[in-house]
């Protein structure tokens, strides 16, 4: 069983006013200029139900008598309006949705949020650390780029104004272009001290030089160099490298024979035997 409209008759009394003082037909656009938590066929199904009028009407006046039309026809224009108020147009339609499904209330945006978001991506924040910070949800986050362009212009130059930060930190890292103040006490040339203000230039740092490096020139300076080491050797080649290799071994041989006959650890008539 379908779950009944969140909505309370205070609630439903004010949305049958606003329709009713509207010369629009259907539900579609009550739903979304009110940012309504139940469809256009809910809405619809109501309005039905109590016996809404556009004004202009009497309340008292009894309803005109339907037109009769065949079931097909009828049928044909139920599957259109349902269709045409539940599915959404566009993908602006669509967030405005979801946004509804998951919020249930009214929009909470307020014209100080954009500030707050630019500061907020200054501090790195992505969309969803903002959607915990604003208490909502991140499809509402998305629903508030759509509907408010100062909104989604703060977020851009925000983020955009921290990449640069982040940037220019890690160049002058990797450049060694960092200096920091440092105050020492130097003798004052009377048997005293006295405080100095240094000035003293970082190194450059090899990590942040490695990581620049392999994002701008990723196929020079990867961590992992692959080797093709499969090689093809043919026939000729193989005998050659054979033919070496007995050599090499029977020169090994050789010398260490020699070398046991020089110690008397073998006697020459003894390796013919």
């Amino acid at each position: 069983m379908a779950a009944k409209p969140k909505l309370t008759p205070e609630q439903w009394a004010a949305v049958r006013k606003r329709w009713e003082d509207d010369s629009r037909d259907g539900y579609a656009w009550l739903v979304d200029e009110l940012a309504l938590p139940v469809s256009g066929p809910a809405v619809r199904k109501v309005s039905l139900r109590d016996g809404w009028k556009k004004s202009g009407t009497g309340a008292s006046e009894k309803p005109a008598p339907t037109p009769k039309v065949s079931k097909v026809s009828e049928n044909l224009a139920k599957v259109s309006e349902t269709i045409r108020e539940t599915m959404p147009e566009t993908m602006h339609e669509e967030t405005l949705q979801n946004a509804r499904q998951e919020v249930g209330r009214p929009t909470l945006y307020r014209k100080e949020y954009a500030e707050q978001a630019y500061k907020l991506c200054l501090l790195g924040m992505t969309d969803a650390d903002m959607a915990v910070f604003f208490e909502v949800s991140e499809s509402t986050i998305n629903l508030w780029k759509i509907e408010y362009p100062e909104f989604s212009e703060s977020i851009t130059q925000g983020k955009g104004v921290a990449d640069a930060a982040v940037a220019e930190a890690l160049y002058k890292s990797a450049t060694g272009a960092h200096f920091i103040k440092e105050d020492r006490a130097v003798s004052d040339g009377c048997g005293g001290t006295k405080i100095v203000t240094m000035e003293k230039q970082l190194p450059p740092e090899s990590r942040a030089q490695s990581f620049w490096l392999k994002n701008r020139q990723p196929q020079q300076w990867r961590d992992k160099v692959e080797v093709n080491a499969s090689a093809k050797l043919d026939q000729e080649t193989l005998a050659m490298i054979e033919t070496q290799f007995v050599a090499r071994m029977a020169a090994a041989h050789e010398r260490q024979r020699a070398v046991l006959i020089e110690r008397g650890l073998l006697i020459d008539h003894d390796d013919n035997e």
